[in-house]
């Protein structure tokens, strides 16, 4: 009797090891187990491109993002950096520490040293905003002599230097920041490109954006240097929402 009990012992601690060898907790099947995430930065603080509502990431470079991340069928997950941290040399998408940097990033031969770009996506001209109030400031050469505030890391500090004679530039991590500094007088005037300078004074009402253009650039999506693979997705994708009429739903989205 002994026996027969100490053999239905040892048969059921072998049916539950077996149980629980058969189990991990999760799903192994292919068609169900989670998507592979697809880490993007940006710097939500550039209106109509890239800003927050709440918790949510929104504007054309969200969406365009949106849109590749769903032609790789991966999940999304995009870091809110600050621009000049995203872009310059030691920065986060040369690094890798994403796998694309979308934020309005001009392509230029510098960043092309260390960053690889996407076919453009979007054109744009770098604009002057002045206080609504500064009548004298009418066109860059007023700029003489004036301090001029750009988002750090931007290509306007370059172009402000190119383009205008003996003027002190004065850089922000932030477009807030500009605004702030524009309004109590700290700086004559700031620097950026067409479109956003558009959302910039419809926020800030004492701002106004002059008619002068300074300089032609294009946007493109930034990848680590040498990842070819993920850059030839990205220009697929890019080539089927222009195609197919996807981009430009996408900005006249945001066209206010």
């Amino acid at each position: 009797m002994k026996k027969i009990i100490l053999f239905i012992i040892i048969a059921l601690l072998t049916l539950t090891f077996i149980a629980g060898c058969g189990s991990d907790g999760g799903d192994n099947n292919p068609t169900t187990a989670a998507k592979q995430k697809l880490k993007v930065g940006t710097c939500a603080d550039n209106e109509p491109f890239e800003f927050k509502e709440g918790a949510n990431f929104i504007g054309i470079d969200i969406d365009i993002a949106n849109e590749i991340a769903k032609d790789l069928d991966k999940i999304i997950e995009f870091n809110d950096i600050l621009f000049d941290d995203l872009i310059k040399k030691d920065g986060i998408i040369a690094a890798g520490e994403v796998d694309f940097g979308i934020a309005a990033i001009s392509k230029t031969n510098e960043r092309a040293e260390y960053m690889d770009f996407s076919d453009p996506y979007f054109d744009s001209t770098v604009v002057i905003i002045v206080r609504k109030d500064d009548d004298k400031i009418k066109t860059k050469d007023d700029l003489n002599g004036k301090k001029v505030g750009v988002q750090k890391g931007n290509t306007s500090a370059d172009i402000a230097e190119e383009k205008i004679n003996k003027i002190k530039i004065i850089e922000f991590d932030e477009y807030a920041q500009l605004a702030v500094q524009l309004r109590n007088g700290e700086i004559d005037a700031v620097l950026m490109d067409d479109v956003s300078a558009l959302s910039f004074v419809n926020t800030y009402s004492e701002a106004k954006m002059l008619e002068e253009k300074l300089e032609d650039e294009v946007y493109c999506i930034a990848v680590k240097k040498g990842n070819t693979e993920l850059l030839t997705k990205i220009n697929t994708t890019l080539k089927r929402i222009k195609d197919d009429g996807t981009l430009d739903t996408i900005i006249k989205k945001y066209d206010k």
